[in-house]
């Protein structure tokens, strides 16, 4: 299977095209980023994007420096698990 793939986008019932996303499967996105500052406005366009298409959760990792998250959103909310390492 291949990670990056198209995924249909919505508007409400009307698909406006598709975009090419990382994929674990049909209803599971992913994204690596490493955002120092405003990691909260990333999660606002990845819960944006993720309630115009039809996956289910987005698997978003964010690498701040020593300081590793790992966030499940949904379109119920968001899982967060941070892991620390000391330098």
């Amino acid at each position: 299977m291949k990670v990056y793939q198209a995924a249909e986008v919505f508007s409400g019932p009307r698909q406006l095209g598709a975009q090419n996303l990382n994929l674990v499967d049909e209803y599971t996105g992913f994204a690596v980023t490493s955002k120092l500052r405003d990691a909260g406005g990333m999660r606002d366009h990845l819960v944006r994007l993720l309630h115009h298409t039809r996956l289910k959760v987005v698997q978003w990792i964010n690498l701040n420096q020593h300081v590793v998250e790992f966030t499940t959103l949904s379109k119920r909310g968001a899982d967060r698990i941070l892991a620390r390492t000391e330098s």
